[in-house]
């Protein structure tokens, strides 16, 4: 169910994650999506289970910048929220996307 997924992500694979994300996930991310470096580094960050002030204290950034970052990764991705990109996440994962 979407809830395990997302509990696994979070709660079971997140904490391991923090930039760790397999090459073969990234590269779906960068090239069907058009994901910049940065925005696959904020990915995984919030992937991990990170809250934006986290990753903004992270990586030397406003939270505002944060926000900013993942309003482009939505658009691109054309997603609407953070659960949407876990779920996301979670099915290229397991390459069912």
């Amino acid at each position: 169910s979407e809830k395990t997924l997302l509990y696994y992500v979070i709660v079971i694979v997140g904490p391991a994650l923090r930039s760790s994300i397999p090459i073969y996930v990234k590269n779906n991310f960068l090239d069907k999506y058009n994901i910049s470096n940065k925005e696959m580094e904020i990915i995984g960050y919030v992937i991990s289970g990170s809250t934006n002030q986290q990753i903004a204290e992270l990586l030397f950034i406003s939270v505002n910048t944060v926000r900013t970052h993942l309003k482009n990764i939505y658009r691109k991705i054309e997603i609407n929220s953070q659960r949407e990109l876990l779920l996301l996440y979670s099915r290229i994962l397991h390459r069912t996307v």
